[in-house]
């Protein structure tokens, strides 16, 4: 995990809301369209880091981590980057759209499968919005930018269809950072 800002942002004791927008990017830059997150999320950031007292926070990561649902607490809106395996959607396709948290009881998702075989490795930004919740007692507006891909293979750039479509990635992440900081 990389943590592009490195300042610390006050908050009191326990979780309180101290971060504007988290940015949370994900993907590995050495798995072709995989590394669109932490290519779109270092060229947001650059905008924002001269800025005096910047209250927002971006994290590049290969995975979502169940230690994000602390951070996500912290923060009045949250984003989430991502390639998306395509879908519908022919390759290239950004979508932005808001994100609920997952509804958890009894130790079961809202799918009736148990909650607890999604611990180890596959953690969902819905599941870590829900346990933000839970544990903290908020979470915060959430939002996703991702575009569809197909390139997932070994290799170190973003093929040329998901290269054309980082400035828009770029220009959404912007306008919901700038939307709600007004």
């Amino acid at each position: 995990m990389i943590e592009l800002s490195q300042r610390d942002i006050p908050c009191a004791d326990g979780p309180g809301v101290c971060i504007d927008t988290l940015v949370i990017a994900c993907g590995n830059p050495m798995r072709g369209d995989d590394g669109v997150g932490p290519e779109v999320a270092s060229r947001v950031e650059a905008r924002f880091a001269d800025r005096e007292n910047n209250p927002h926070r971006f994290i590049i990561t290969h995975q979502l981590l169940p230690e994000f649902a602390y951070e996500l607490a912290q923060a009045r809106q949250a984003v989430l980057i991502d390639a998306r395996v395509m879908g519908g959607d022919p390759v290239g396709v950004v979508r932005t759209g808001s994100i609920k948290p997952e509804r958890l009881t009894y130790g079961h998702d809202q799918t009736g499968r148990d909650a607890r075989a999604g611990l180890t490795h596959h953690w969902t930004f819905p599941r870590l919005l829900a346990v933000a919740e839970a544990l903290y007692g908020r979470a915060p507006h959430a939002y996703a930018v991702s575009v569809s891909a197909k390139d997932f293979d070994h290799g170190d750039s973003l093929t040329p269809t998901i290269a054309a479509a980082v400035p828009t990635m770029c220009d959404a992440v912007r306008k919901l950072i700038e939307q709600h900081h007004e």
